[in-house]
């Protein structure tokens, strides 16, 4: 990985003193999916934050603990992407802005055709819930792709969007194929296609503390 991405595209901000200042995030909401890296099935998660519709990706959850330097990455539904970086001098870490060029004002409404029959995910036995999904035809370009959706009350659109933001170099093992964005509502869930499977979404508590 170049170092901590092209600081020219980045702003950039070395905290040195007070930390007094920070943006408060509570993340009630685990999303672990299936997916391919590196040809091999692996399991990633996400985290969600219903109140601000902000996402979470971590090192450990979602890239497997295979990054370097950088440890959060936060996605905030206005399309800025705040990573969490270490700072080699063993100071205040180091904080990345960039916009998510990816992210997109998505479709109202879906225009699809629906393609066979409603599949439920996110089976288990402790109660969490479980999504009852309907596979439809997605039409970009020359590119068709069979995704299984369903309606929820969270936005979807920054996770969808964040492979196709510029300068990022750990990608998701999922959602790459086409933006998401373009075709679907935020408020519709992948819970299967070509690249992805939900496993299971589960109630949990991730608090973070990000300085100003």
């Amino acid at each position: 990985m170049r170092k901590l991405l092209l600081f020219s595209c980045i702003t950039t901000v070395l905290l040195t003193s007070s930390l007094a200042a920070q943006t408060k995030y509570n993340f009630t909401l685990q999303f672990t999916f299936e997916g391919v890296r590196d040809g091999l099935k692996t399991q990633f998660s996400t985290f969600y934050e219903p109140k601000s519709g902000t996402w979470l990706l971590t090192k450990d959850d979602t890239f497997g603990g295979q990054v370097f330097d950088i440890h959060h990455w936060i996605l905030k539904p206005n399309g800025e992407i705040i990573m969490i970086a270490d700072n080699e001098f063993e100071g205040p870490p180091v904080i990345l802005k960039v916009k998510n060029y990816g992210l997109k004002k998505t479709p109202l409404k879906l225009n699809a055709k629906i393609a066979g029959k409603a599949k439920r995910y996110g089976k288990n036995k402790y109660n969490w819930p479980t999504y009852l999904a309907t596979p439809y035809n997605l039409q970009i370009g020359r590119l068709t792709q069979k995704s299984y959706l369903v309606k929820t009350n969270y936005n979807f659109a920054p996770l969808y969007a964040y492979n196709f933001c510029l300068d990022i170099e750990n990608y998701l093992p999922a959602f790459s194929k086409f933006n998401y964005c373009d075709v679907i509502p935020k408020n519709l869930l992948v819970t299967e296609d070509s690249e992805v499977r939900l496993i299971f979404a589960s109630p949990t508590e991730y608090f973070l503390e990000v300085p100003k």
